[in-house]
């Protein structure tokens, strides 16, 4: 590919869609425009990753940058490697999947305003994008920022009290954790220079160690509080009242996984594993994913409602890959990397399932989903086997994730860490079973409320969900050819 041309894609797979969305909020009345333009948008982004793919990898580079010089020396980069464009990948060919299903579903349960709704939605996964493509930390922050902004509206779109309650914590939490952010981000050199996250530790040792781990506190909240780290995610549950749409994206396509790369980028480009190391970072963070994987089972078990029972296994399971990335182990890594992957996919078409049962049943509760297996065998068949896959059983991919993950602890010998671990997928088959189990086994009449034929885009982004999962359990080497450059960046080899 041109080089004059390639240096441009990392700006293109950010500007575009967001145009797009822009141009939603105009559509007037007019859905096959909207919904054309929602559908263009997550095609567009896809392509244009998958091109950054082929140019990165023909261009022998490390990176492609495309930087805009904003004067007194800030730079405002947009930059693609191997680590974000993982990142980007994942979260444009789950919108791309999705885009369908999220019609559909708005059309039926909350018709009305959705030119706000997939206008804020594409400017959401834009800035998502844009955060996994920045090249420095001004830039990250930047995008950062504007994803919080851009997500307030989708949260709040039903504007009932409930939801405008939720709506309001989700933004005090997010608002106050990026304060922290900012201070993280401006005691950070080089923050404002171009591309930056080319260099692995642009941080100064001699900073001094107790400045140091205060700034990487601050970054951790900063990010943790998107990525639900406990006892940061309580919001997280709370905004389980907005639209399923919103919820999968929350969840799986966008703002969660955004806090774990932000954590990922302060280990591996801010600090590097070295220095991370020396203030004993790792430890902490460590620490805190076993807490929040413990926390977030436990109350998952307690949950009657499905929606918040699957919004806590995301406090779970999240933790999972920051606990990869925090053992500073490159097989532990690895076995993060393939877990975000499996659980991006699997809590998508978990969600989307809750949201055809409410359509079809209107039951929301576990207590409520007695005999639903029978009058909807597809997708409760569907539920139960993305459960498999987070618990991380045999032939799955969520298994291959949980296995690297187990070899990493074995590697360094920290066995409380693998009890953890142990411990987390019993809890999540607990709590997961029991939801299949009222699916399947217990008997009692269900009336369908709504008579509403799903057409089969709807049931696209579930069928990836399993397909992929299954497909990548039993043949994961195509996926290992992905992580490997990442792994051969930051630990060589």
């Amino acid at each position: 590919m041109n080089q004059s041309i390639s240096m441009f894609l990392p700006v293109a797979v950010v500007v575009l869609p967001a145009l797009a969305g822009l141009i939603i909020f105009f559509t007037g009345n007019n859905r096959k425009l909207r919904e054309s333009l929602s559908l263009i948008a997550a095609i567009l982004s896809f392509l244009l990753v998958v091109a950054l793919y082929f140019a990165l990898g023909q261009g022998g580079k490390g990176s492609i940058c495309c930087p805009l010089c904003l004067g007194y020396g800030f730079t405002f980069c947009l930059r693609a490697d191997w680590l974000g464009l993982f990142f980007a990948g994942t979260t444009s060919l789950l919108w791309l999947v999705s885009v369908p299903y999220f019609i559909r579903y708005m059309e039926i349960k909350f018709p009305g305003n959705e030119n706000r709704f997939f206008g804020f939605l594409t400017l959401s996964v834009a800035a998502a994008i844009g955060v996994a493509m920045a090249g420095n930390m001004l830039t990250l922050f930047a995008l950062y920022e504007l994803l919080t902004i851009f997500t307030y509206p989708l949260v709040a779109h039903t504007e009932t009290p409930v939801v405008l309650k939720a709506a309001k914590k989700y933004l005090v939490y997010l608002l106050v954790g990026e304060m922290l952010l900012l201070f993280a981000v401006l005691s950070t050199p080089a923050f404002e220079q171009l591309d930056a996250f080319s260099k692995i530790g642009t941080m100064s040792s001699g900073i001094g160690l107790k400045m140091l781990f205060l700034i990487f506190c601050c970054y951790i909240v900063g990010f943790g509080i998107k990525a639900a780290v406990f006892p940061l995610g309580d919001w997280l549950p709370s905004v389980s009242v907005a639209p399923t749409p919103v919820t999968a994206l929350l969840h799986a396509v966008a703002v969660v996984n955004v806090g774990l790369f932000g954590i990922m980028r302060v280990i591996l480009n801010v600090f590097g594993l070295k220095l991370t190391r020396s203030i004993r970072g790792g430890t902490l963070l460590v620490f805190i994913s076993c807490a929040t994987i413990i926390y977030g089972s436990l109350q998952a078990l307690n949950q009657n409602n499905l929606k918040k029972r699957l919004a806590f296994s995301t406090v779970e399971h999240l933790s999972y890959s920051i606990l990869g990335v925090s053992l500073l182990n490159p097989t532990a890594f690895i076995g993060g990397l393939v877990f975000l992957i499996s659980h991006a996919f699997l809590k998508l078409s978990l969600f989307l399932c809750a949201g055809i049962i409410d359509i079809k049943t209107g039951k929301t509760k576990v207590s409520e989903l007695s005999g639903v297996g029978r009058k909807l065998p597809f997708i409760s068949t569907c539920f139960a086997i993305c459960s498999f896959g987070l618990i991380g059983m045999p032939l799955t991919l969520g298994f291959v994730g949980k296995w690297y993950l187990w070899r990493g602890p074995m590697e360094t010998g920290q066995l409380s860490v693998m009890a953890v671990l142990i411990a987390g997928s019993v809890l999540c088959a607990f709590y997961l079973l029991y939801v299949v189990y009222m699916l399947f086994f217990k008997q009692a009449d269900v009336d369908l409320v709504c008579d509403l034929q799903l057409n089969w885009p709807v049931y696209l982004p579930i069928g990836v969900g399993i397909f992929g999962n299954l497909f990548f359990g039993i043949f994961p080497k195509p996926l290992f050819l992905l992580i490997k450059p990442i792994i051969t960046c930051y630990f060589g080899g």
